[in-house]
Formats: C-alpha cells, structure tokens, sequence
C-alpha cells in the first residue's frame, strides 16, 4: 500500500513537467540560441526594416519580429517605445504638409487657368513656404526617430557580439578574427557602423567616428581587408552620389513651384524627392552589407 502511495505521488509531482515538455512551447532562449547569421541584424528593404542572414540568402523581419529580437538586449524596450512616439510625430507633420502643398498647389493652377496671375502667384508661392516649413518641423522627430533605432541596433549588436566572444572565452577587446588581414583586430577596436547624415555619412570605426564624403566612397577603403564586402560598399558610394543628386533636384524644383506657379515642377519636386528616399535607402542596405560581412570577420 505504501509502495502503491508513493508511486502515485511522484507521477503527480512529474505530471506538470511532462505536459510542459509536450503541449507548452519552450520558454525563449534568449542569446544563448543566437548565432551571427541568424540574430545579427541590419537595416534594409524598402520601407526601412530589419535584416539577418547573409546578403545572398537575407531574411527581412516584420516589425514586431524584428523589434522582439533587439529586446533580447536589456533596456531597448524603452528606447523603441521613444522611436514609436518619435515616428508617430513625424508622420503627422509629414501628412499635414504634404496636404498643404497639394492643396495650395491645387489653388495656384485654378487661379492661373483662371487668369488670376498675382493669387495664383500668393498661393503657389505660400503653399511652397508653409509645405516645406511643415516638412522640416518633421525632419527633427523623425531623425530622432532613426537614431533611437541606430542606438537599440547598436547596443544589440556590441551585446550579441559579446556573447558570441564569450562563447569562446574572448572578450570585445581581445583580437578573434582568423583572417590574416585582421589579425590583431578586436570588435571594440575595428568594427564598423554607418550612420546617416545630412550632407555625409559618418562611419564608426570601433569607439572612433568619421565622415564618409558627400558620395561615401571612403567606404570602399575601410573594407578592402575583407573582399565579399567590396562590392557593397561599391553600390553604397553609386547609390549614395545618386540620391545626393536628387536630394538637390529636389529644392530646386521646390523653389520653382513658387516662383512660376507650375505644377509640373510640383510634380517634378515629388517625384524628384520620390527617387532620393529610394536611392537613399538603397545606399543604407548596401554599406549595411558591407559593414556586416567586415563586421563578421571579427568574431569568426
């Protein structure tokens, strides 16, 4: 009776565990099942999401999926819920001059078609001024914006960085690479970042930062150690001097709505501002390659 007693009590005891190891899913992991490839993540895609894996077999990530694996960093949650609030501000203004500017431009041809030169002259040249305004009070939330992500990314990538070298038994400092050209490189020291900038990228070489030019070739020099990231940072400096192009197409063309009350450089202007955010976007994922593939070599 008593053996019968204990034995009922252990497969009770042992019950909860077992349905845990059939029917629940496993509690995350975390770090501890990340590898670079699959946790190491860039910026890419059209609109701006995240990436992991090797460029020529690269997965982008939703947004949710995407901001759930920069959590696995401690303190990014509160740094995404600022990025969230940022972008949210940012599109408001965005939208609200945009509708300005059509509407104004709208008025401007009425005005014009109707023969009334001087309002359609104010309205063109005013829906221009307050458009633009509009736009620029939404330039500072959304850079804030974009570097509050740069900074979860970052802190994501120094921390999985970390954890991969601990793995073995190196630390950000020491020298892992076991390409002969890094030899001596550590991931505190030469690991490599882009960040956007206004008239020039900047490029992060470890603690240090410097510009990269107007066109960004300056990159394809900092990768020559590693081959498979030239290429990359060819495309990067090729779609960086393009969107640069248009970025300056694009004020002129701003300008011209107001002073001829035309709405062809209106739609010149939008399409013009149209091909730099593309090409600009295309620059940010090819100097993210480049700089993930270097960045690789470090920690293997």
């Amino acid at each position: 009776m008593r053996s019968a007693l204990t034995a009922l009590l252990v497969t009770v005891a042992a019950a909860p565990s077992v349905i845990r190891a059939q029917g629940a899913p496993p509690a995350p992991a975390g770090l501890d099942a990340c590898t670079y490839e699959a946790c190491m993540p860039r910026f890419g895609g059209v609109p701006l999401r995240l990436v992991v894996g090797h460029p020529d077999s690269a997965r982008a990530l939703p947004r949710a999926e995407g901001d759930s694996l920069l959590r696995l960093t401690r303190g990014n949650d509160v740094v995404l819920a600022h990025r969230d609030a940022r972008e949210r501000t940012a599109h408001r203004r965005q939208l609200v001059g945009l509708g300005v500017l059509l509407v104004a431009a709208g008025g401007s041809a009425w005005a014009f078609a109707a023969g009334d030169d001087a309002t359609a002259a104010v309205l063109g040249f005013g829906g221009a001024a307050a458009g633009m305004v509009l736009g620029l009070t939404a330039s500072a939330p959304a850079r804030d914006a974009r570097a509050a992500w740069d900074d979860v990314v970052a802190r994501h990538r120094d921390t999985l960085a970390a954890h991969l070298l601990a793995r073995r038994g190196r630390g950000l400092a020491d020298a892992a690479s076991t390409l002969p050209t890094l030899a001596g490189c550590s991931w505190t020291r030469c690991r490599l970042a882009v960040r956007p900038g206004f008239l020039s990228d900047r490029l992060s070489v470890g603690d240090s930062e410097q510009e990269l030019g107007f066109g960004g070739d300056a990159l394809v020099g900092h990768v020559t150690t590693v081959p498979a990231a030239i290429p990359h940072a060819k495309r990067y400096a090729s779609a960086r001097r393009v969107a640069r192009a248009l970025g300056v197409a694009t004020l002129l063309t701003t300008f011209a709505v107001g002073a001829r009350s035309d709405s062809w450089f209106l739609v010149g202007s939008l399409a013009t501002a149209a091909g730099a955010t593309v090409f600009d976007l295309r620059a940010r994922r090819a100097a993210e390659e480049a700089t993930w593939l270097y960045n690789r070599e470090l920690l293997r």
